[in-house]
Order: C-alpha cells, then sequence, then structure tokens
C-alpha cells in the first residue's frame, strides 16, 4: 500500500457546515501490521502535512485512525506479530503530533467544560485516551509492556505549553489511575507543583488525580 494514498483517502474528504461527511459505504483500505505501525508514525511524526487539510478534517481522520469504531488502525499497538520496537516507536510518535500539529491548532479551551470558541481538533485532542484502544495491563505479561511507556508519553504531553495538550494527558492518566493510583499520583503531583495552573484545570487536575474524569 502507498503511504500518500492512504493519507489522502483519511484526510481529504468532503465536508459540509464542518461537519465530517462518512459516506456509510465507506471502503478505506488499511495497511497491514508493520506498514500499518510505519504509517502511523510516519503521519504524525511528519505532522506538516496535516496543514493541507482542514482542521475538521484533521479532526476527524485523526478520530477515524484512533478509534475501533472506525477502524482497526490502533490495535497493531498490541499486535504480537509486529515487533514490540515499531510499536512502541509508533506510540511515542503521539508526542511528536501532541506538540508539533494539536499543540499549535488547538484553541486555549477546556473541553470538559465545554468552553468556547473551540477549535475542530479539540475534540479528538481532548477525546483520544478516551476513544483509543489502550489500556492499563499490570497484570498482563505481553500487554504490560506498554504501560509504563503510556504513563511517560501522557506525563510528557502534560509538559507542552498548550491547555488543550494538557487536559487530555489529565484525562489519560485520569481513567489509568484506577490500574496505577501511585504512578498517577506522582505525576500528576509534580506537575501541579511545577505548573502555574487557570483554576479550572487545577480544579481537573485534582480530579483526575483520584480518578473522576469524565
Amino acid at each position: 500500500m502507498i503511504y500518500e494514498s492512504w493519507v489522502k483517502s483519511i484526510f481529504a474528504r468532503p465536508t459540509d457546515d464542518d461537519r465530517w461527511q462518512w459516506d456509510i459505504d465507506i471502503n478505506i483500505e488499511e495497511p497491514v501490521k508493520d506498514e500499518c505501525a510505519a504509517f502511523i508514525s510516519r503521519l504524525f511524526r511528519e505532522h506538516e502535512h496535516l496543514e493541507d487539510y482542514l482542521d475538521v478534517q484533521v479532526n476527524n481522520g485523526l478520530n477515524y485512525i484512533i478509534n475501533p469504531a472506525f477502524s482497526t488502525h490502533m490495535f497493531v499497538l498490541y499486535d504480537p506479530d509486529v515487533p514490540l520496537k515499531s510499536r512502541l516507536d509508533c506510540l511515542a510518535s503521539f508526542e511528536d503530533l501532541f506538540s508539533g500539529y494539536l499543540a499549535k491548532h488547538c484553541s486555549a479551551s477546556l473541553s470538559h467544560l465545554d468552553q468556547q470558541p473551540c477549535n475542530a481538533v479539540n475534540h479528538v485532542c481532548y477525546m483520544w485516551w478516551d476513544v483509543i484502544p489502550l489500556f492499563a495491563h499490570p497484570d498482563h505479561s505481553d500487554k504490560r509492556l506498554l504501560d509504563e511507556p503510556v504513563l511517560e508519553l501522557q506525563q510528557r504531553i502534560l509538559s507542552i505549553d498548550s491547555i488543550a495538550c494538557q487536559e487530555s494527558a489529565l484525562h489519560g492518566l485520569g481513567h489509568w489511575q484506577c490500574k496505577y493510583p501511585n504512578r498517577v499520583d506522582a505525576i500528576i503531583e509534580e506537575y501541579m507543583r511545577k505548573s502555574s495552573l487557570p483554576e479550572e484545570l487545577a480544579t481537573y487536575a485534582s480530579a483526575a488525580r483520584v480518578g473522576c474524569v469524565n
């Protein structure tokens, strides 16, 4: 499968009134296994190509990639047939997308409070850890190999100078708190100690610290 064709098939979709127009008969070919991990890593690292598309196209294209309701792309992260190095590289590329693209395009508004105005890509940024099929597996010998890299990734995203990106990381950490309460508490405690936070974001951080996020 050709990388450029894959990108175009996902992002070069028509829009109408800023709403994503998914055809119920849409048929996007998905890359397989190693190719899929490599395509995702390249897209997230070479995120400047996303500038060719409208924010609403990027929002929904990214949602297509990470949301198992639309595609199976992200199942590659737990696929034992894909080398662990390739899967970890794919996971690490998320940081490039957040720091290089989402931090630039997201408005400085908090999605959990439905603050307006809100850019189109704020939605996928905030909902990233809700829809992506990445879960904490401390008792699973294979899947738990991704647990610490995910927590470290969320911690790094917390350091990005973007309210939307920080809110996204807190959202993810809040969901992982039930499996790694001490680790999440330490990450968020350090974040709150080092950062001068808006009151609303500090409140959300406190909630994430005990696993109370929406």
